[in-house]
């Protein structure tokens, strides 16, 4: 399995969409599929792959206010988000690790 780190700033805290990095990107599928996101409470959101709105086409998912209410209650502002890449079309979100 692969593993990816994010620092989740500003944005990624107060907002509900998340841009994976660019070597996570080269590991998920086309633009508009369908994308899984496991987080560590075992809830899943189920969301889209979107290559359009980085003009890299790297990719960005919007998670809704599920994704936001668990990024605010799991991380602060500069703590890292670890995930591994299971699939092309599944994202799971590692426990946070001090």
């Amino acid at each position: 399995m692969n593993e990816y780190e994010v620092t989740i700033g500003q944005a990624y805290y107060n907002q509900n969409y998340f841009n994976v990095g660019v070597s996570a990107s080269n590991h998920l599928g086309n633009h508009n599929e369908p994308l899984q996101i496991i987080l560590t409470n075992g809830q899943v959101i189920n969301t889209l792959i979107n290559r359009t709105i980085n003009e890299n086409g790297y990719v960005r998912f919007y998670g809704g206010i599920e994704w936001n209410r668990f990024i605010q209650a799991n991380y602060n502002i500069n703590q890292i988000i670890t995930f591994q890449i299971t699939n092309p079309n599944t994202i799971i979100i590692l426990p946070y690790v001090q």
